[in-house]
């Protein structure tokens, strides 16, 4: 199998979309799934593993997430149940009880 740059495309190596539409394009298919190359290369031992990509933020912090707002913490806590004593099957208050 020819690599994607002996046909004079702009790229390496080739994907199954990629692959896909170079065969429609050049006639050798009348129309095909992006994942339709994948049968024939896999009875020719040809493997292409899913893409993986990763996105980078333009954020000046590096993207790291600080946490909830204040705002939106208390918005949470409000809308949060109080946990239930499993053994009890009673809600607890988040300071606990003091007659046991």
């Amino acid at each position: 199998m020819s690599g994607p740059a002996e046909h004079g495309l702009p790229y390496s190596a080739w994907s199954l979309v990629k692959l896909s539409d170079f065969l429609v394009a050049g006639g050798m298919v009348d129309d095909i799934s992006n994942e339709g190359p994948r049968v024939p290369l896999r009875e020719e031992s040809v493997s292409f593993p899913r893409v993986k990509t990763w996105k980078t933020s333009r954020d000046p912090v590096g993207g790291r997430w600080a946490g909830p707002s204040a705002a939106e913490a208390a918005a949470t806590a409000a809308l949060t149940p109080p946990p239930v004593d499993a053994r009890r099957g009673t809600s607890r208050s988040p300071q606990g009880s003091l007659g046991g």
